[in-house]
């Protein structure tokens, strides 16, 4: 038979799939499951918006309506299903189906609208999960205070915010206490419940640490040298500048260029004046 932790991690896996989904088709295969007055046609064309467990009901929120299932003795929720036998209803989303598959038929669908759904659900006492949840954190809470106790660092503001926050648990197990005498939490819940508070706890020592150690690092780095010498100086055996050699080198060439150019200057001056001095004769 399906428990509580049972429909609560069936919830969380259709979490991942169903929410603004809408729905396209609502197949009907057996109408003795649907005992109130609405039929499941009104939910075509919706989308869901979310999903919640109470008690071993589970709830579909619609933007509408809610569709509400009870998984009985053997009940299942088959997404994307090829079983067609035992088949109480399908719901064909955009994405997925989903199919409400029940065996021995103790299972029980109900469709609502939300003032109904509240007034549903007012039938309902505290949530087992929920004791189990607080009593959780309680637990972790107070063993983050003892250890938080023993670290000097952590300032008094701190500790009282903490202590607040153990007190306000322990008021609101004390509201559940009264009608959920029977409950008792798991020995791997809190076991998991104590392992992830010593978790956070040493994830925030060692993120202390490394804080630490990077400002004694950039301290340290502040007394040494900020530079490496990697080649020793030295003194070059002959000047840099001024390039002799490089100099004459290139007074040589441009002598040459401009004593070529002027020659050619002075011979084209020379022929201008001889053919001047020519045609004046000739006139």
């Amino acid at each position: 038979m399906p428990e509580l932790p049972e429909i609560e991690t069936i919830k969380r896996q259709l979490l991942k799939y169903l929410p603004e989904q809408k729905l396209l088709k609502f197949e009907i295969k057996d109408f003795s499951f649907f005992n109130n007055t609405f039929s499941g046609y009104e939910l075509a064309g919706q989308k869901v918006k979310n999903l919640i467990r109470k008690g071993k009901w589970l709830f579909f929120l619609f933007e509408r309506n809610v569709l509400a299932f009870h998984l009985g003795l053997t009940g299942k929720l088959l997404l994307n299903s090829n079983i067609f036998s035992h088949v109480i209803c399908v719901l064909f989303f955009e994405k997925c189906s989903l199919s409400f598959y029940d065996l021995r038929k103790f299972g029980k669908v109900k469709v609502f609208d939300y003032k109904e759904w509240k007034e549903f659900l007012n039938s309902f006492g505290k949530d087992a999960l929920e004791y189990g949840k607080l009593k959780g954190e309680l637990i972790a809470k107070e063993k983050k205070l003892e250890i938080l106790n023993q670290n000097k660092k952590i300032t008094l503001e701190e500790i009282g915010k903490l202590k607040e926050e153990i007190k306000s648990l322990k008021k609101r197990l004390q509201g559940l206490q009264g009608r959920l005498n029977y409950v008792s939490l798991p020995e791997y819940q809190l076991n998991l419940r104590k392992l992830q508070s010593q978790m956070s706890i040493a994830q925030g020592l060692f993120e202390t640490f490394v804080k630490e150690y990077e400002m004694a690092k950039a301290q340290e780095m502040k007394e040494q040298i900020s530079f490496q010498v990697i080649d020793p100086p030295y003194v070059p055996r002959r000047p840099y500048k001024p390039k002799k050699k490089l100099i004459v080198a290139v007074a040589l060439v441009s002598g040459l260029f401009l004593g070529i150019f002027a020659a050619f200057f002075r011979e084209w001056l020379d022929n201008v004046k001889k053919r001047h001095r020519e045609e004046k004769n000739n006139a």
